[in-house]
Order: structure tokens, then sequence, then C-alpha cells
């Protein structure tokens, strides 16, 4: 008496297209008795292959249903297919039923290069945006500055070019904002008339100008032409590859979600 299948492993890979969507489910499965294992797979899905062990096997789909031929020993069991779908702003895992409880689950989103991760999120240990904290600071910074009167930059014009400045690094950020407070300062106080500083400090000028035009230039250049950096990170996700963990499952698979948009929107907004 007693369970005969134990799923020790349940991996799905979702790759979402242009116009089908790609699904890879990987089930690591110990048997202790032959039989059949039924996979239940969302509607529309098209099977594409079944494989065990690495081997292809003639499996046929009957309806949702995948009907898998189990061994009395340990096998690997991969299942292709694909599904209409297209890219869309909301995009959710499929609804996928394993059909036993499992342990060690794992979903990967293969997120297209043309799409803007807004946010992202799901069951589990996932992917965490840090964008939008990191947007909450620069508009704290953007407050604070203001309301100096060094700049002729007030708290709009400030956020604006924050905005324009999360494609690069908080360093080169640093180095346009404090050329600007530099080039405020020069206005508002001359160098003493001593030639050494004087020159010192117009030479300085001179130099962080150009850097901090390097730095305009390059902000630019990622903002209009890059892929956009949300700062994804956590479970070894990145900007096009999300993983989810989850340690128990029941009968159906994970279904994180991800809220995305077409890189051109991304690219007009830093247009304007």
């Amino acid at each position: 008496p007693g369970q005969t299948v134990t799923i020790d492993s349940a991996e799905l890979i979702w790759t979402p297209g242009m116009r089908f969507d790609k699904a890879s489910l990987n089930l690591g499965i110990r048997a202790s008795r032959g039989g059949q294992h039924n996979v239940s797979l969302s509607e529309g899905a098209d099977l594409q292959v079944v494989k065990i062990d690495g081997l292809s096997h003639p499996v046929r789909q009957a309806g949702q249903q995948v009907i898998i031929p189990l061994q009395p020993r340990s096998q690997m069991i991969q299942i292709e297919w694909q599904q209409p779908g297209g890219s869309k702003i909301l995009t959710k895992g499929p609804l996928v039923r394993i059909g036993e409880q499992a342990v060690n689950a794992k979903v990967t989103f293969n997120m297209p290069r043309s799409r803007w991760i807004l946010l992202a999120g799901g069951p589990g240990l996932g992917p965490a945006v840090l964008f939008w904290s990191y947007l909450l600071v620069i508009v704290i910074a953007a407050a604070a500055l203001g309301r100096t009167s060094i700049t002729p930059l007030k708290t709009f014009h400030w956020v604006m070019l924050g905005l324009g400045l999360t494609q690069i690094s908080p360093l080169m950020s640093l180095i346009i904002a404090g050329w600007l407070l530099a080039l405020g300062m020069r206005k508002k106080r001359v160098p003493p008339p001593r030639w050494l500083a004087f020159n010192g400090a117009q030479i300085l000028l001179a130099v962080w100008t150009g850097v901090a035009l390097y730095c305009l230039y390059t902000a630019i250049e990622r903002g209009l032409l890059g892929i956009p950096d949300m700062q994804i990170t956590g479970n070894l996700s990145s900007s096009m590859h999300l993983h989810w963990t989850q340690d128990r499952i029941g009968e159906f698979m994970p279904r994180p979600w991800v809220l995305s948009l077409h890189q051109l929107a991304y690219h007009l907004l830093m247009l304007l």
C-alpha cells in the first residue's frame, strides 16, 4: 500500500514568442512499478515531442491529456509543446497538472529581447525588479537638489535628468550632478585671483566638463539604443531569464507572472 510514483524534480521552461509560446516540462520520476502517468497541459497546447531518458517516444495527445508510460525505475520525462500566444502586457505561466505532488519545482521564463520587464512575481523564491526602489532614491535626491539655489534647475528638471541617467552607473550620475553644481558654484564664487588657484580651478572644470559630457553621451546611447537595465536580480535571474524555485508543490506547477511592455515604449520615453 502507498504511493507508487514519486516526482523528485519538476522544471518548466516557458518561452513567450511573437505568435506562439513554447514550453518544455522536465520531470524526474521514480516508480515502484510499471504503469501510466497522466500529465495535463494548458488549453490550446499542441504536443511536439515526448522523451523518456533522452529517447523520443510516440506518445499521442488526447485533448489536454498526455499519458506517459512508466517503468519500475527512475526516469527523466521531457514534454515539449507550443500554443498560440504572442507577446502580452501580462505574461503568466501555463496551467500544467503533473499528476502528483512534487519537490524541487522550478519555473524559468525566457523573455524575448524585445520586451521591457516592469514587474515580476510568483510563488516561492524568484526574481526582484530593483529599478523602482532605485528610482525612488533618485526622486528623493532630485527633490533635495531642487531646493538648492546653486543651479537654476528646479525639482522637475532634476527628476527628468535623473530618469535619463538611470541606465548608467551611480558614479557617472554623481559626476554629472556634481558637474552642474560645480558650474553653479563657479558662477557665484570666482576663484581667488592668484594664478595657481584660478588656473587650477579652470583646468579642473574643463576636465570635469569633458568627463561629464562623456557620461551624458553614454546615458543617451544606452537609453536610445540599449536594452533597459531594470536591475533584475534574485535566484540567478537576469533581464531575459527569470527563475522561480519552490521546495514543494501540489499537482499543479507554479504559475509566475511578468508585466512587460515592448521596448519601443521604453525608447520613446527615453527620447522624450
